[in-house]
């Protein structure tokens, strides 16, 4: 292994660079940062998202019941490696299809209260024209 400092050769199992004292990186250690952990991360966003999506159609009653926590802790892993993991590709994907995913959402919710609030209007003149409400 080699001083990333000076270039020198220096044991793996060193902390620190005999010749210049540079902090080495050990192999042994994980680095937290290491792109790899964003990729696993939004991985399991994803396969959360899966779960979510079949669970529409599951008849077990543990998956069935909790899509929407499985969606909300898929959209946090995705918030947490934005944050954490700025210049992942994948992390920005998930993050842009969620966006687009929540603005669709909120069309449907407006265009449904619309579609409602017409319904609601029309009422009193539907049980006008039956004749009398008892």
């Amino acid at each position: 292994m080699k001083c990333s400092k000076c270039g020198k050769e220096v044991n793996k199992t060193d902390n620190y660079c005999p010749y210049c004292k540079n902090q080495l990186k050990n192999i042994l250690t994980r680095d937290i940062t290491d792109p790899k952990n964003a990729n696993y991360l939004n991985i399991i966003a994803i396969l959360l998202i899966g779960i979510a999506i079949i669970s529409k159609y599951s008849d077990y009653y543990f998956i069935n019941n909790y899509a929407i926590f499985y969606i909300l802790l898929s959209f946090l892993i995705v918030i947490y490696v934005n944050v954490r993991y700025p210049k992942n590709i994948l992390g920005k994907v998930l993050l842009v299809l969620y966006v687009i995913a929540i603005i669709l959402l909120i069309i449907s919710i407006i265009k449904f209260l619309i579609m409602c609030g017409d319904f609601i209007i029309k009422i009193p003149e539907t049980i006008d024209q039956c004749g009398s409400f008892p």
